[in-house]
């Protein structure tokens, strides 16, 4: 009953409505329900693919087009069986699985996206992901053929490899890939907290705090959000 009471609040004229409240707005390219299917055990998985089911459905009712695709994020890690040779059950693909077999989404399987939150770099996503010699991008778009969004990208700086070259290269690798293969890669959103400090530990080990930009001293401008 939960996320059943959410849907209407995603068709508000005020976020995705155009002026006449019958379609999209041109400048929506796509819809995220919720974060990481994965994180948070059975319940929390089944209420989310619930809601992607329901937002579709709400979104049908009401006439809307359907080439906005929806997706949810999940988190890259395997999940079931170890990772094998031919790269069985990669990161994310179990929980992609679920979202797409699920009998309330299956329908809806060329609407949807698939929307990893990864810090692998540049070589493991395009080139060669788990020593298969194919990256995981397209080995990904292979097994399920859907459309991938980066729903983040980045990498920590508490990692003691950390250089900003590796975030410049995943960006790129990213943009190159998508201008190549457009069918396979939407786009990808860079994880960082401009200015994250209540969530910097000294020895910046936060897993949050260390991505993105930080100063550490007097504050420049404050936005109430």
């Amino acid at each position: 009953n939960v996320w059943d009471e959410q849907v209407p609040g995603y068709f508000s004229s005020r976020n995705f409505g155009n002026k006449a409240g019958t379609d999209w707005h041109p400048a929506i390219a796509g819809v995220i329900i919720s974060n990481e299917l994965d994180a948070n055990g059975g319940q929390y998985y089944d209420n989310v693919i619930g809601l992607v089911a329901r937002f579709i459905q709400e979104a049908d009712k009401k006439g809307f087009s359907k080439t906005v695709p929806v997706g949810v994020p999940v988190t890259f890690v395997p999940q079931g069986a170890p990772l094998g040779p031919g790269g069985q059950n990669m990161p994310a693909w179990s929980q992609f699985n679920r979202l797409l077999t699920d009998p309330r989404t299956a329908q809806y399987k060329d609407r949807l996206m698939l929307c990893p939150n990864t810090y692998n770099s540049k070589d493991y996503l395009f080139t060669n992901a788990e020593g298969t010699g194919e990256g995981w991008v397209p080995l990904t778009y292979k097994k399920f053929g859907v459309p991938i969004l980066f729903t983040e990208i980045g990498y920590s700086r508490a990692k003691p490899d950390y250089t900003p070259q590796f975030v410049q290269d995943q960006l790129q690798g990213v943009l190159e890939y998508q201008k190549a293969n457009p069918q396979q890669v939407l786009g990808a959103m860079h994880f960082q907290f401009d200015d994250k400090v209540w969530k910097q530990t000294p020895d910046d080990s936060d897993t949050e705090g260390a991505f993105g930009m930080y100063h550490h001293g007097a504050i420049l401008k404050q936005i109430t959000t």
